[in-house]
C-alpha cells in the first residue's frame, strides 16, 4: 500500500498546477536537479491541484528554511514552505 504522510510536518512545495500532465512534466524536470521529490495530488473546493514537495519532512521550520536555502536558486525563487499536506 502507499506509505502515509506524516503529520505536523514542515515540507518544501517546489512546484504545483491544476493540470496533472503538467504537474508530471515538471516533476520530470525537476527530478534531474533534485532527488527524492512526491508528486502528490490535493482536493480543494473541488478542484484538484497536483502539488511537488522534497520526500523529505522537517520536525521544525528552521530545518525546513535551512534545506529551503541550499536548493538550486532556479528552485529556491519559487519553493515555499507548507506545514500540513
Amino acid at each position: 500500500g502507499l506509505p502515509s504522510i506524516p503529520e505536523n510536518r514542515w515540507w518544501i512545495r517546489v512546484s504545483g498546477s491544476k493540470q496533472l500532465e503538467s504537474a508530471y512534466k515538471n516533476y520530470n524536470q525537476l527530478d534531474r536537479d533534485l532527488p527524492d521529490l512526491l508528486l502528490i495530488p490535493e482536493l480543494k473546493n473541488s478542484d484538484w491541484d497536483f502539488i511537488i514537495v522534497l520526500e523529505e519532512s522537517f520536525s521544525q521550520k528552521k530545518q525546513a528554511v535551512d534545506v529551503l536555502e541550499s536548493l538550486p536558486v532556479k528552485i529556491k525563487k519559487t519553493a515555499t514552505l507548507v506545514k500540513k499536506l
